[in-house]
């Protein structure tokens, strides 16, 4: 067990330069929040764009590696609003600001307390909520926020879904 353990630590080192940001810069890693990250990830009325590294997605981004689709709902959009923010929390998101049509959620990694940044915009015109997630620091997030985008939208689809086939309304046409 401690050999396992002892190998897990040497390898964790290891890869903590590719996690931290690599850069041909000797520039010191900065843990605050950028501009951006200060104002929610939010751009006036558009999601703050992805940094040209690979440790980011956005629904609001050009047809790329960067883009992911949006959560689509159907139903009351405050319903699916408060749903989104539940299944954040249960993900083990913390919800730092949130109003009628923003929301800034963050995500820290289990080993190194790595902060990612994730920023939703509901937009009730088209039923659908704008997402971006991102990793504050580093180079590269090894995919994690399209991982965690994905298993969101899972589970967002599945209880906005089951909640929209048990309204009262169902049924009575």
């Amino acid at each position: 067990m401690k050999t396992l353990l002892r190998i897990t630590l040497f390898l964790a080192l290891l890869a903590a330069p590719l996690v931290a940001g690599c850069s041909d810069n000797n520039q010191e890693v900065n843990l605050e929040m950028t501009p951006s990250q200060q104002n929610n990830g939010v751009d006036s009325e558009h999601l703050s764009p992805c940094p040209a590294r690979p440790n980011c997605v956005s629904s609001e981004a050009p047809p790329g590696p960067d883009h992911i689709a949006p959560l689509r709902f159907s139903g009351a959009a405050s319903a699916a609003w408060q749903a989104l923010q539940n299944i954040l929390v249960d993900m083990g998101g913390q919800v730092e600001k949130v109003d009628d049509h923003f929301l800034h959620v963050t995500f820290r990694s289990r080993i190194f307390r790595f902060v990612d940044d994730l920023t939703c915009r509901l937009d009730r015109t088209n039923n659908l909520i704008q997402i971006r997630s991102a990793a504050r620091v580093g180079y590269s997030d090894f995919g994690v926020n399209r991982k965690r985008v994905e298993r969101l939208r899972l589970t967002f689809d599945e209880r906005v879904q089951n909640s929209s086939d048990n309204s009262p309304t169902q049924g009575l046409q």
